[in-house]
């Protein structure tokens, strides 16, 4: 069997291995219940909910707009809320819920903006909000479910 690519959505332990979650593996085989998977040469079994399969699927802008209405929309729906030109994000909100969201650009050569909805716990100082998300892939980011 050929590996397929996964992500870890939880921290696991891969062998003598703690694994982060967000961390690449490999899916060498798949049961029901548990996978085995490998991470820099540590095999394991893990359960299966622990992992994502990569890459994954972004989600549709109307399961978005499920979260917030406001997704994918103009501009003007929001306001911003801080402005930091040197790392190109943003916090925003929407005018018409208040539900704040995070709009940052990604990317080093090729450069895109991704919109994530920020959890209400994401209530940090608007630099380290940017730099947790900044840290995460976008395999991670999809799983999330609240990125555009």
């Amino acid at each position: 069997m050929e590996p397929k690519r996964g992500i870890t959505v939880v921290a696991v332990q891969v062998g003598a291995r703690q694994v982060s979650e967000d961390s690449q593996v490999w899916v060498w085989e798949d049961s029901d219940s548990l996978l085995e998977i490998e991470c820099r040469g540590q095999r394991g079994r893990v359960s299966r909910d622990t992992i994502a399969f990569s890459p994954v699927r972004a989600p549709a802008l109307a399961e978005l707009q499920q979260l917030d209405a406001c997704f994918g929309g103009a501009a003007t729906l929001f306001e911003v809320e801080h402005q930091d030109d040197a790392r190109y994000f943003s916090i925003e909100h929407c005018k018409a819920h208040q539900r704040r969201f995070l709009r940052a650009t990604r990317g080093s050569v090729a450069m895109y903006q991704r919109l994530t909805l920020l959890d209400e716990r994401d209530d940090e100082a608007p630099d380290q909000i940017w730099s947790r998300y900044q840290a995460r892939s976008d395999n991670w980011l999809n799983w999330q479910g609240r990125s555009l």
